[in-house]
């Protein structure tokens, strides 16, 4: 990946982290952004650390650069000093998170849940796009990859597609995961020399659910919550290396038969060995409780026959594939031609980006 940019919007820390680091091994010059100055600091450290110790030939460059990504005029700001250093970006990877059960309004009146998990993901592939394609005219593949929760958003309650009046974390957690889906629908369609992925992690072992707030009744779950992770979630090295892998696969590229779909991937780790193997089923499953299912099956190929991943170093690790992609607009309910435009209209609007 050598001459290769990527920027890595939340990759001070978990998965972000983990994606930096997968494409610094790969010679890749890497741009990692967040709002914490030290967890950046750290992350660099860490990653240089980490090139070094893999003893690849050349030097990659990686960089720290400050972002509140819960604020727009944050990501239009970013934007424009990025393009001041840079003429191109190959990889665009978002994976900025927020764990609360309260509403919690930005400066811009947008929930922060909602603008770091979808509204200002929408905004920053709309700002770099100019840039991306730019990259993309002289036959580089271009690629932009959204962690979240593909495929296992709910439906569009379309009298209140913002989710404002009142306030519920299941809601929250089923409407943006959706929105995901359908906005990698969007762009997929609109930009199809640029291949748009969506992906859904399983659990992971990162320091998310550290930051539920102690007087929080969620906080009796914390401990819980992060002895199981820790226990059975897929490493955020790990997870990190199969999204580096699944954003630069050939099976996803905007050039293949599939050009002008999205692509959206539900990952989960097998139960028998969680740095082992893991499985993308078929997507989307139909509820949370089918994704808790595949997560604890100690037969995942009851609900996906896994294919090799098209990777032979993951082939040697023992990490399988099965793709969704194509044509899952006409078979899932909520993905219908009236939910994505009344979805990115109001995107669009909450955003002020002109039509």
């Amino acid at each position: 990946m050598s001459g290769k940019v990527a920027l890595v919007i939340g990759g001070t820390s978990g998965i972000g982290r983990g994606v930096a680091r997968a494409l610094a091994l790969q010679d890749c010059t890497v741009y990692v952004a967040g709002r914490s100055s030290t967890r950046g600091a750290e992350a660099v450290a860490y990653i240089e650390e980490e090139v070094a110790a893999g003893g690849l030939s050349g030097t990659p460059t990686v960089n720290y650069r400050q972002i509140d990504f819960s604020l727009q005029a944050e990501v239009r700001r970013f934007r424009a000093d990025f393009e001041k250093e840079e003429k191109r970006l190959d990889y665009l990877v978002l994976t900025p998170s927020f764990f609360t059960n309260k509403a919690q309004d930005t400066a811009d009146g947008v929930d922060i849940k909602a603008a770091l998990h979808y509204y200002n993901r929408f905004l920053a592939i709309h700002e770099f796009l100019p840039l991306l394609e730019e990259t993309q005219k002289d036959g580089n593949d271009v690629r932009v990859m959204s962690v979240l929760g593909a495929g296992t958003g709910g439906s569009v309650n379309y009298k209140d597609l913002g989710e404002r009046k009142k306030y519920s974390m299941m809601r929250m957690a089923s409407t943006f995961p959706l929105y995901g889906d359908l906005m990698v629908d969007y762009y997929s369609q609109t930009h199809p020399n640029i291949a748009f992925i969506h992906t859904e992690p399983g659990l992971v072992d990162t320091n998310l659910m550290s930051t539920i707030p102690d007087d929080s009744f969620m906080s009796y779950f914390k401990k819980p919550a992060l002895w199981l992770q820790s226990v059975v979630g897929t490493t955020a090295v790990k997870s990190g290396l199969i999204h580096m892998n699944a954003l630069v696969s050939d099976k996803f590229s905007a050039g293949s038969s599939r050009s002008s779909r999205s692509t959206y991937l539900v990952l989960t780790p097998s139960p028998k060995d969680r740095n082992a193997s893991s499985y993308v089923l078929l997507c989307p499953p139909r509820s949370q409780l089918r994704l808790l299912l595949a997560f604890l099956s100690p037969l995942p190929l009851i609900l996906a026959s896994p294919h090799p991943f098209s990777h032979s170093d993951l082939q040697d690790k023992g990490y399988h594939l099965m793709k969704s992609n194509g044509g899952h607009t006409s078979k899932v309910k909520s993905h219908t031609p009236k939910a994505v435009a009344e979805v990115i209209k109001h995107t669009k609007q909450v955003l002020e980006i002109e039509e």
